[in-house]
């Protein structure tokens, strides 16, 4: 009996998920796509990473900066934006990227899915 229960209540929660999620992402403004969502984590993550460094030099796919005293490679290769040392992904599946100086700000400029994006990370 108690199964039975347990497995009725589950059925129901599965059923009223859907109806829950939309009005949920829109009101606390959530992005509905996953990729989307794992994009916006890893520009906050690069934005952390960036607070504190010191610029060294921009090229067309990577930029050298120090940090805490350590040098360090963000780069764009093969539709992937990381970080070595090391290898930390911050964004994956871009079609084309660029490094931007404006106003002491480092911007990225990015086209993913066919959308164009232009990004402060610093």
């Amino acid at each position: 009996m108690i199964l039975k229960d347990y497995l009725l209540g589950l059925l129901v929660i599965m059923l009223m998920f859907p109806l829950i999620r939309l009005p949920l992402q829109m009101t606390l403004n959530l992005p509905i796509d996953s990729g989307e969502l794992n994009d916006l984590l890893g520009i906050e993550k690069l934005k952390r990473e960036m607070i504190l460094a010191e610029i060294e030099t921009i090229g067309q796919n990577y930029v050298i900066f120090n940090y805490q005293g350590e040098k360090r490679k963000l780069i764009y290769n093969d539709h992937r934006l990381y970080l070595t040392p090391g290898y930390q992904l911050f964004l994956s599946g871009i079609d084309t990227l660029g490094f931007m100086m404006e106003n002491d700000s480092l911007y990225l400029v990015y086209r993913k899915n066919g959308k164009d994006e232009k990004v402060s990370v610093r």
